[in-house]
């Protein structure tokens, strides 16, 4: 066997956990979800206020919630469950979108709405990723965590980057900001 082909299957070898792939899976979508909330969360703004200033505000949210709970964040992983924190976190951001979404397609929805969902996304990352860096050594042995990170470090553009935003730029181009919020939910619920 080439070293190539050994050195892809060493890149491999942490999906063959069955826990890393549950793991590796639910970080994906998490990331998918945030990544077409950034432009779903660009269209609902400005269908409500068709305002620099206000989008600017809402999206500075996102960046505000994760500056005030990281070090908080980092202190319950280091305390509790990091399992629990994860679903935890993945649950209240389901319902917080939920919420977005109804009001959304009711008519309801204000811009403190929209800013408000992007504060708690921003927070949710503050305590997803310090419990999810604490919890991939009690999943993977020491020998595969640099192939776990090589394997995240490329999923993380590709789908918080590339992937989300472009299907929320579809989505919302060709429906409307409120669906696009339903599949941030589900992705959410999901993972």
């Amino acid at each position: 066997m080439s070293e190539q082909n050994l050195n892809l299957i060493r890149a491999l070898r942490p999906l063959a956990s069955r826990d890393y792939r549950l793991l590796f899976t639910a970080v994906g979508i998490q990331v998918f979800g945030t990544g077409m909330w950034t432009i779903v969360m660009v269209f609902q703004v400005l269908a409500l206020d068709d305002s620099p200033l206000a989008l600017s505000a809402v999206a500075t949210g996102m960046s505000l919630g994760l500056f005030a709970f990281s070090v908080f964040g980092g202190v319950l992983a280091d305390r509790f469950s990091k399992r629990r924190i994860l679903i935890t976190v993945q649950g209240c951001t389901a319902a917080v979108m939920t919420v977005v979404a109804l009001l959304s397609f009711t008519g309801a929805i204000e811009l403190w709405h929209v800013g408000i969902a992007s504060f708690a996304l921003g927070a949710g990352s503050a305590f997803f990723y310090p419990a999810y860096s604490a919890y991939l050594p009690q999943v993977l042995p020491p020998d595969q965590l640099l192939a776990a990170n090589g394997l995240e470090g490329a999923l993380r553009p590709s789908l918080g980057q590339g992937l989300g935003p472009a299907l929320g730029g579809i989505i919302v181009g060709v429906f409307f900001p409120a669906i696009g919020a339903v599949i941030v939910a589900a992705s959410y619920a999901i993972a």
